[in-house]
């Protein structure tokens, strides 16, 4: 009779010790898995998605998210619950992230930390995110956003343009006289160069297609010349085309940005329009 009792309680305290060390083992499933810093739109608030990596629903409650940058914390409100694979939106109505180097923090109700990722950084309004490549996974990768949803990788050409997201910027566009100088007035027959920059927004190497447009006061196209290369994300190159003027006229410069001249996709929304007398 001894033998069975003593049976029945330490049968007890394997129960109880399995109940308190599952909900820990939970606890460790969940992860930061995506970082909104800089939302594309003004009504858009700064966002963290957490992860559940389990297949069991998870408490919440009274978990905290830092950003160490701002020294600011975040506390998810009581009876949250997320399902096993299942996703959580932490935001705040103001601003809460710096958009450099910023390490967000983690923890649990007890303060434990459960996860730390970082240093992230976003100084551009766009439509893409700082988070884990493939889902769940230690990789981080700058892609387009998927709050609530799982982290699909590189979107397709069409799916980035249907997004409204420009694959290249073009900025810096100007005319060059012989003399090095920036200007909209020059003379007939002078060799002048088109300049511009072009920048990639894309997730990956891209491939693009410079075009240079140059039309009469008629909206006769007088010179069309295009450049055809690749470039990675986040860099830029400059162009600069001769243009001789052989007539006295105001024209318009225009510069795109497309797939291909046989595939015209633009790659950049903004079409740069620059006007030039030519005396």
């Amino acid at each position: 009779m001894y033998n069975i009792h003593f049976d029945m309680i330490i049968y007890a305290l394997v129960v109880i010790s399995s109940l308190i060390i599952l909900p820990v083992s939970a606890y460790a499933q969940i992860i930061i898995n995506e970082v909104e810093l800089y939302p594309s739109v003004s009504y858009e608030r700064q966002w963290v998605e957490l992860f559940n990596t389990s297949n069991f629903a998870t408490d919440l409650s009274g978990w905290t998210i830092t950003s160490l940058s701002k020294n600011m914390t975040l506390t998810v409100p009581q009876g949250t619950m997320v399902n096993g694979s299942g996703y959580f939106i932490v935001k705040n109505s103001e601003s809460w992230m710096e958009q450099k180097d910023e390490v967000i923090i983690l923890k649990d109700q007890l303060g434990n930390v459960i996860d730390q990722v970082g240093p992230f950084t976003e100084t551009d309004k766009d439509s893409a995110t700082w988070q884990r490549y493939p889902n769940g996974e230690d990789n981080w990768r700058f892609l387009l956003k998927t709050p609530d949803k799982s982290n699909g990788g590189f979107p397709t050409l069409k799916e980035t343009i249907s997004r409204g997201v420009e694959l290249f910027s073009i900025t810096k566009i100007s005319l060059i006289d012989r003399s090095g100088t920036n200007t909209t007035l020059a003379n007939v027959n002078e060799p002048l160069k088109v300049s511009a920059t072009i920048e990639s927004n894309s997730f990956e190497e891209e491939s693009f297609t410079y075009i240079v447009k140059i039309t009469n006061s008629e909206g006769i196209t007088v010179q069309l010349s295009w450049v055809s290369g690749m470039l990675k994300t986040k860099k830029s190159l400059e162009f600069s085309q001769q243009w001789i003027p052989e007539s006295i006229d105001n024209y318009e410069i225009e510069i795109f940005v497309w797939k291909d001249v046989a595939d015209p996709t633009p790659l950049s929304f903004n079409v740069p329009q620059l006007p030039v007398t030519i005396q």
